[in-house]
């Protein structure tokens, strides 16, 4: 499905248990997919760009969430991370502009560089207790954040981790 970008919508099987990378990415019309409850990974670069999908469900057995994975989801306002995911990577939160609050599961333990950078409207976040490092660029030009909330004993920030987030 790699850029159909006239696809809207689209009901995938409850037998699929894998989504390769990028097989969303540049669909800009799709507003509406459902994930199925067996996909453990979201591969890297799947929703990339998906303009106008405005909320996901994760489903509960989900352990990683790949690179850029909803990066440029622009639309996107609400996403609920399951308490299962362990991983986020590289970029896969970056320039999701409608997005007020984020909220890490307390069992992630890896964050990639730029998770969440470029979210303009993002205000809060709370960081879980098995984060130590906040990676480079994590939250970069994040304008509207106002509060950051670690949980556990952060040892290491990164560079530009909080570079232009003029509300802090």
């Amino acid at each position: 499905f790699y850029y159909c970008t006239s696809l809207e919508s689209i009901h995938l099987p409850d037998s699929i248990v894998e989504i390769g990378a990028d097989a969303f990415n540049g669909c800009v019309s799709l507003v509406q997919i459902n994930i199925p409850k067996e996909i453990t990974v979201i591969n890297d670069r799947t929703f990339l760009g998906c303009n106008a999908i405005t909320e996901l469900q994760l489903p509960q057995n989900l352990t990683c969430i790949g690179d850029n994975a909803f990066s440029q989801c622009a639309a996107l306002k609400e996403i609920q991370i399951p308490q299962s995911v362990t991983s986020i990577g590289e970029g896969a939160f970056s320039a999701c502009r409608e997005i007020t609050s984020l909220e890490f599961p307390d069992g992630v333990t890896v964050l990639g560089k730029s998770v969440i950078a470029n979210c303009i409207k993002l205000e809060s976040i709370r960081i879980p207790s098995h984060i130590t490092e906040i990676p480079e660029g994590f939250a970069s030009g994040c304008k509207s954040l106002k509060d950051v909330e670690f949980m556990g004993d952060v040892t290491v920030i990164g560079e530009h981790a909080f570079s232009q987030c003029s509300s802090l």
